[in-house]
């Protein structure tokens, strides 16, 4: 969805400037396809702040519209795009109407994976407190491996704020404020007052996504600048001028480098109070230290290189490519080298291959949801170590199936992304996750369960822990062991029994007791009077 953002503000800036409606139908085209893309909250969102922030802050001489013009072409593409998305968006908004969003999220939980201000480093060092994959991050949010976008990049994003007379800067320089003022989250005391305050804005989660918002200002920002550097170095007669600016940036790291390594042993006291003192993370802990250095060395050689390359494009004046060449391949190879992400690579039929579990599950060719233990006995779904290749991993989580990999086999489940997870499921589901994860004894509790497994057309379970407390069959006994329900209710079935309720509390008191027989169907007054007569 994110992909959408530089054509929709690009064909939104050209419906301010031209005042000819074929850019504003594009906009309109691309705002919907932005929503059709499976993202209508933080990338959708993103995109109306910075369309919002363009119309407040293009200059009037560039498009001739005065502000209030402006805003009503923005309402007007946007009321466009949002009804030509209207069939993915109507369901939507019901579908949250009945989630366990609809009244907004706890603060804290919406204010979850904010960014740490100490983050802001992996501008210039990648990495810096670790990978989520292979699972090494050990300091800030989870969300987000890092928001590095190169250290030239930043140098020419620099060098178009300081040096630069352009119409845009108030615009992109608002764009990245707004992008960190937002995914700075519970670290930013006042949108952490208003998040507290205002329940309505609590409808999302994880503010480290909005600095979406920060890298496209910064990628856009690095454009313009590099534009301009290569124009004035062009015209440059020597770099004495700016040798300065380009150098200090180099030497200040590595002054701080060769200071910090002369202090080494007071650094690692200081680095041993944050880092985290468990047996996961204890073998990896020197390594982690040593990325400090590691990233402030090569911070330093790239600033360095980029003052060094000034001098070839100034020295080469005729010759512009040769220079260029230079910038891009060095960039390439600091985005590679030093930014690529970590995420291992998987053959797509390694992904299709069936398991023996999954083998057993297929050879049943009725419709049935299974369930898998696997977060509730390991804590954890998907799992990425530092100390296994990532195909051995994935091998046993397929015996496993941790939501979602059972999507894969075309296998249903009763948890996670195969089913539209409302309110009244974790009312009626949540009792059955604390009584597995409390592994009591307690026959109402293990009754209940059998109960509304057999309700919820689950048929398996997948555990790699014993179940003997739910009396399910053994199906297959080994290290990941299934057990097969066999009074699991069909898919859809007539009903056997009709109650009426009183309300749907009542109806969700009736099913807590778990008392009912088979195929019993539970309907509040209320809807039953909505049936034709």
């Amino acid at each position: 969805a994110a992909a959408w953002l530089p054509l929709i503000l690009l064909f939104f800036s050209k419906a301010l400037q031209s005042r000819r409606l074929k850019y504003a139908l594009a906009t309109i085209l691309i705002i919907g396809l932005q929503i059709f893309s499976g993202d209508a909250s933080f990338c959708v969102m993103s995109t109306g702040l910075i369309t919002g922030l363009y119309a407040l802050c293009m200059p009037e001489a560039r498009s001739g519209y005065k502000i209030p013009t402006r805003f009503t072409i923005l309402c007007a593409v946007w009321l466009g795009g949002l009804l030509l998305a209207s069939v993915v968006l109507l369901p939507f908004f019901e579908y949250v109407l009945l989630s366990h969003r609809s009244g907004g999220l706890e603060a804290e939980q919406a204010l979850r994976w904010s960014l740490h201000p100490l983050e802001l480093l992996q501008f210039v060092q990648p990495y810096l407190f670790g990978r989520l994959v292979p699972n090494t991050r050990w300091f800030g949010q989870y969300w987000l491996d890092t928001a590095y976008i190169g250290i030239f990049p930043l140098c020419f994003a620099a060098i178009y704020l300081l040096r630069c007379r352009c119409a845009r800067k108030l615009f992109l320089g608002a764009v990245v404020v707004l992008g960190l003022f937002l995914a700075l989250g519970s670290y930013n005391p006042l949108l952490s007052y208003i998040m507290h305050t205002v329940p309505a804005l609590r409808l999302m989660q994880y503010p480290v996504k909005f600095l979406l918002l920060s890298s496209f200002g910064l990628a856009v920002m690095s454009g313009f600048g590099a534009d301009a550097f290569f124009a004035r170095m062009r015209e440059r007669e020597s770099i004495r001028g700016i040798l300065k600016p380009l150098l200090l940036p180099s030497c200040i790291l590595f002054a701080l480098l060769l200071t910090a390594a002369a202090a080494r042993t007071m650094l690692f006291e200081m680095f041993l109070r944050v880092y985290p003192a468990t047996d996961y993370f204890a073998p990896l802990r020197d390594v982690r230290f040593f990325d400090f250095y590691r990233g402030a060395f090569f911070a330093a050689l790239l600033f360095g290189a980029f003052a060094a390359l000034s001098w070839c494009t100034i020295r080469f004046k005729q010759k512009p490519a040769l220079s260029a060449t230079l910038f891009a391949a060095l960039l390439c190879a600091d985005l590679f080298f030093l930014g690529a992400p970590g995420d291992a690579w998987l053959d797509r039929q390694e992904v299709l291959h069936p398991s023996p579990v999954i083998k057993t599950l297929q050879q049943d060719d009725s419709l049935y949801r299974i369930y898998s233990m696997s977060r509730i006995a390991s804590g954890i779904s998907y799992s990425h170590t530092p100390y296994l290749p990532f195909d051995r991993v994935y091998r046993v989580l397929t015996e496993s199936l941790p939501p979602n990999l059972h999507i894969y086999h075309g296998l249903a489940s009763a948890d996670e992304y195969t089913e539209l997870l409302t309110v009244r499921y974790y009312e009626l589901f949540g009792r059955i996750l604390l009584n597995l994860a409390a592994r009591t004894d307690d026959p109402g509790g293990s009754a209940y369960c059998r109960k509304i497994f057999s309700m919820l057309n689950v048929k398996y379970i997948i555990s790699p822990r014993p179940l003997p407390e739910l009396g399910f069959e053994l199906m297959q006994d080994g290290p990941v062991k299934i057990y097969q329900n066999q009074d699991v209710w069909p898919r859809a079935f007539m009903a056997g029994e009709l109650v009426v309720c009183a309300d749907d509390t009542t109806v969700l008191k009736k099913l807590h007791q778990a008392d009912f027989e088979p195929r019993t169907v539970f309907v509040p007054q209320a809807e039953l009077d909505k049936l034709p007569v």
